[in-house]
């Protein structure tokens, strides 16, 4: 195989390649598969892929091996993604909220509440809408038609976190966590904490309970607000914590761009053995319903594991989002493409590529 370390490096950007072949003009290329972005899952395990940044959209049908590139609502550019506890997608552009109930097939505008903007947006499992803006929380059990607004008032709001129990949902402030168990209709506080800072993602468990992560630990509480475990995951970094929680119940955390799991629950934490993917480098995990974990590295390559992170693959097939290394055009067809996540190679001109060795 030819030495790639003597050929010439090629900078390319995140999207799309551009090169020139036997003198022809410049002609724009699909990149080799990497990359990835946060992740969702959808209705009958649809999963989705969001970058607000650059407005990309990508579903998947097969559980997270293959994607491909889906339709966001015709001018919108950017944008807040959220998937409701129904399956329903959701998508905040500037003072408008658009709704897919089709697993983003097609997109539809709904009513907005009486606010001066709005800022998240989610739906429970019998299609309750709860929207936040101005401090305040508004609720629609008629899709947008008729909003009333609710008791909530407190806090800088963060998210809004349905829990697989019916009528429950939780929101999070900065250092405080309320709860509804009537579908949003009133709220109360659940668990507070003045240390914790932004509270970034949260977690259920049905045997378990409920987990929180905010600065530099994860809030272990039972289903009274109790607390259980308040773990640290790392003591020295005073940064976010990204959690997610498998259905065997394995947690997988990233703090200060390090990886770590647990199989008790928080109560101890591990970190990741080198498998030649580098590991410890992941940025981001998700977990979807079926028990497949997705881990997104530092770079933004994207794997999956279904044995809780004993064994990875490349999950990238379709997201045309790779980090390219070298390029090499072996005729005005055929390029050969060394990125982070191995060696690919292409013989229609970058229409689709064969990832050849890790």
């Amino acid at each position: 195989m030819r030495n790639f370390a003597n050929r010439f490096l090629a900078l390319i950007l995140l999207a799309m390649l551009s090169a020139p072949v036997n003198g022809q003009l410049y002609e724009h290329l699909s990149g080799p598969y990497g990359g990835g972005a946060k992740m969702y899952e959808g209705r009958n395990g649809i999963l989705f892929q969001y970058s607000g940044t650059s407005s990309v959209f990508y579903r998947s049908l097969d559980g997270g091996t293959n994607w491909q590139l889906a339709s966001l609502p015709t001018h919108v550019t950017s944008g807040v993604f959220s998937v409701g506890a129904d399956g329903s997608l959701f998508l905040l552009f500037f003072n408008e909220i658009f709704k897919s109930s089709d697993n983003g097939l097609s997109w539809g505008k709904i009513n907005l509440p009486p606010l001066p903007s709005v800022e998240k947006i989610t739906s429970l499992s019998d299609g309750t809408l709860l929207c936040f803006g101005d401090v305040l929380i508004y609720r629609s059990t008629n899709n947008g038609q008729l909003w009333t607004l609710t008791n909530f008032g407190a806090g800088i709001f963060v998210d809004f976190h349905p829990s697989q129990r019916p009528g429950w949902v939780f929101v999070t402030t900065l250092e405080e966590i309320f709860l509804s168990k009537d579908g949003g209709q009133t709220w109360s506080k659940f668990y507070w904490d003045y240390s914790l800072g932004p509270l970034v993602d949260f977690a259920e468990s049905p045997k378990a309970g409920f987990f929180f992560s905010g600065r530099d630990v994860i809030l272990h509480l039972d289903s009274l607000g109790k607390l259980v475990v308040k773990t640290t995951v790392r003591k020295t970094t005073n940064g976010p914590v990204q959690m997610t929680l498998s259905t065997s119940g394995w947690l997988f955390a990233v703090e200060h761009e390090t990886a770590h799991y647990s199989n008790d629950y928080g109560k101890t934490w591990n970190d990741f053995s080198d498998q030649g993917i580098d590991l410890a480098h992941f940025k981001y995990f998700f977990s979807s319903r079926s028990g497949t974990v997705f881990g997104i590295r530092q770079n933004g390559s994207l794997y999956r594991s279904n044995d809780n992170g004993v064994n990875w693959a490349f999950s990238a097939f379709g997201l045309q989002e790779a980090w390219v290394r070298e390029l090499d055009f072996l005729s005005d067809r055929e390029i050969m493409a060394r990125t982070s996540d191995g060696l690919f190679h292409s013989s229609d001109k970058g229409k689709k590529w064969n990832l050849l060795a890790v």
